[in-house]
């Protein structure tokens, strides 16, 4: 529960804001694009240390190969 303290402190770590996108190549190929942020709390910070004030993003890119090698039909 995010907004119950203990202590003076939230409990919760923060919260993280993800965005992905799909794309089908081909029949069994796919390429995603992501980007994510963490929006840490107080209660973060005092655990791991660093500024919870600070932006923290990232971006991936996945290409996943599927193929079918075995196939079977009933």
């Amino acid at each position: 529960m995010m907004g119950i303290k203990q202590d003076g402190v939230k409990q919760g770590l923060g919260t993280e804001i993800d965005l992905q996108l799909d794309y089908k190549i081909k029949k069994d190929v796919k390429l995603s694009l992501g980007y994510s942020t963490m929006l840490g709390t107080e209660t973060m910070e005092r655990i791991f240390g660093g500024n919870r004030k600070s932006w923290q993003d990232w971006a991936w890119v996945s290409l996943s190969i599927n193929p079918r090698i075995l196939a079977f039909k009933w």
